[in-house]
Order: structure tokens, then C-alpha cells, then sequence
């Protein structure tokens, strides 16, 4: 957005010699209007883009396509799945996603999982530049509190997002929280981390993350990989998200909905325990899943 931002004022300034008598009231308005349009522009390119990606999809993932449980690794011909259909809200087309018969897991849609690091990353980078995130500050706080009172450890949350004032929050606070997300960086500071290489190097005490395990392509791998940056086996992780059901489903960019035994056989996998208390009465949607090392 800051891009954008020095492209209109660039634009402004080369028009206005051009409009002597153009009002100065009025290039606040100019650039608005020229912000909109850059915006509307993007978002008409990411509809055709997928659009067109989704007349692929027919001839890419056929109806003998074979397809794979990332949880349970379960495996038939794509024709064999219940499917559940929907669209996304943010220009990202038909969204067709499976149910898995042995697992219960509902994942998908291929066109999304099938993507590689660096074209999710772009994805996202180009998704957020014109659709912007919600801010989960209360989830946040509420999932990093079901496992915290100790002012005194060193967090991690997950996934933070740059919508979310939820780690600032918990510093104001007197909590040391890393924030960690490779996609929406915020504005750069001493406790923002977007390189996984650094993040190995790195312990904490817990870790937590909100609406982060169903944009995962690999949650097994990735919990895994989080419970390596533990500091012991006494410490946990929170992951609170709504997808424990099949909910928000109109994004692309939700890849499982944790129904069934999922969990318990990503724990299995993971080496990890689990419950599930509740977290936030307001939203009681929300499902919050707390992680422990399998003793």
C-alpha cells in the first residue's frame, strides 16, 4: 500500500502543472478517486485470474484425479468424495473442497494446496493489498491467555498477521510476544521475525496463533516444526479458529476444516496432546485447541 500511495502522489504531481486552476481542495478527492481505482483495477485482475484458472481446473484435476488427505493420507479418485461446493468472497472464484471418509477432515480446494511457497506468498501479498484482514485483537488476547500468566517467559504468536493489534496489546501489558508471519509483515520492528531460519534459532515458552492451522498446507508438518521452538515439554501452543467446524468456508485460502477424528490423528502424528476448553462466550464458534507435548 505505501507503493500505492507514492505512485498517486507521483501521478498528482505530474497532473497538477497541467491544471493551473485545479482546486487544492479538491486533491484530496483526486486522490482518493485515483486509490479506488487502483484498487477496483486489482480486484477485477484477481477475478479474471481465477476465472480463467477455474476453466483449467476441469482438465488439470479431471474426475479420475487422484486425491490425498493431507492429515490421514487417505487416497481415491476424486470422483469418490462427497464434495462441498462455495465461492470466494474475495474474487477467488469456485471453490470445491473434499470430505475425507476415513479422517473426517473436510480440505481443499486443490487449486490453492497445489501451490507452491513462493506463489502463496505472492498470493497473499496480492490478496491483502486490496482486501485487508479483520482485527482479531480480542481472539488473540483470549487464545494467548488460555495458556499464559507468566509475565516473565518469551511468546511466539504464530501467524500474527498485520491487521491484528493483539501482540502490541500483550507487550503493552508486560508480555514478551515475537510475532512471526512470512506473508503480512507489519511495519518492521525488533519484534517482528519473517525469516524461518531465524525462528529456528529462537525458544519459547508457549506459542499461539488465531485463524492460522486451516491455512496451512501442511498443518502436521508445521505444528511439528512448532513444537521444535518450545523451550521444554512443560511449555504449550493455543491455536483458536472457527475452521475446527466447517465455517469460513468462502476463502481460498482455507485449506482444512478439522472435523472428525482430524485432530486427534494430527496430535498422533505431531507427538502431541490436546483439549479443547472454550474461549470466548461472545463467539462460541470459535474453538480453542491447546497443545501440549505427548508425555
Amino acid at each position: 500500500m505505501n507503493k500505492l500511495k507514492q505512485f498517486i502522489k507521483k501521478t498528482i504531481k505530474r497532473l497538477l502543472p497541467q491544471f493551473p486552476q485545479f482546486p487544492v481542495n479538491k486533491i484530496d478527492q483526486l486522490e482518493t478517486s485515483l486509490k479506488n481505482s487502483h484498487i477496483e483495477t486489482i480486484k477485477n485482475q484477481i477475478l479474471c485470474r481465477w476465472q480463467v484458472t477455474d476453466a483449467m481446473d476441469k482438465l488439470r484435476f479431471p474426475d479420475d484425479y487422484e486425491v490425498k488427505c493431507g492429515i490421514c493420507g487417505y487416497t481415491n479418485k476424486k470422483h469418490t468424495f462427497e464434495i462441498k461446493v462455495s465461492h470466494c468472497i474475495f474474487n477467488g472464484g469456485r471453490l470445491e473442497r473434499f470430505v475425507c471418509p476415513e479422517c473426517g477432515v473436510i480440505f481443499g480446494p486443490l487449486k490453492t494446496l497445489s501451490m507452491d511457497e513462493p506463489q502463496l506468498a505472492e498470493e497473499y501479498k496480492i490478496c491483502l493489498s486490496v482486501f485487508p484482514g479483520d482485527d482479531s485483537n480480542a481472539q488473540e488476547v483470549a487464545t494467548f491467555h488460555s495458556i499464559v500468566n507468566d509475565k516473565n517467559g518469551i511468546y511466539l504468536n504464530f501467524g500474527s498477521g498485520a491487521w491484528s493489534n493483539g501482540s502490541k496489546t500483550l507487550r503493552d501489558s508486560g508480555y514478551n510476544v515475537y510475532d512471526y508471519d512470512p506473508y503480512a509483515p507489519a511495519e518492521k520492528s525488533e519484534w517482528l521475525i519473517t525469516d524461518k531460519a531465524q525462528l529456528r534459532e529462537m525458544k519459547f515458552d508457549g506459542i499461539f496463533s488465531n485463524d492460522l492451522l486451516e491455512h496451512l498446507p501442511d498443518p502436521i508438518e508445521s505444528l511439528i516444526f512448532m513444537k521444535s521452538l518450545l523451550k521444554d515439554k512443560k511449555s504449550k501452543m493455543a491455536h483458536s479458529t472457527p475452521c475446527y467446524e466447517y465455517l469460513y468456508e468462502y476463502t481460498r485460502f482455507h485449506f482444512y476444516f478439522f472435523k472428525g477424528d482430524s485432530v486427534r490423528r494430527i496430535c498422533d502424528k505431531a507427538g502431541l496432546d490436546y483439549a479443547m476448553p472454550p474461549i470466548n462466550p461472545d463467539k462460541s464458534h470459535y474453538m480453542n485447541c491447546i497443545y501440549t507435548n505427548k508425555q
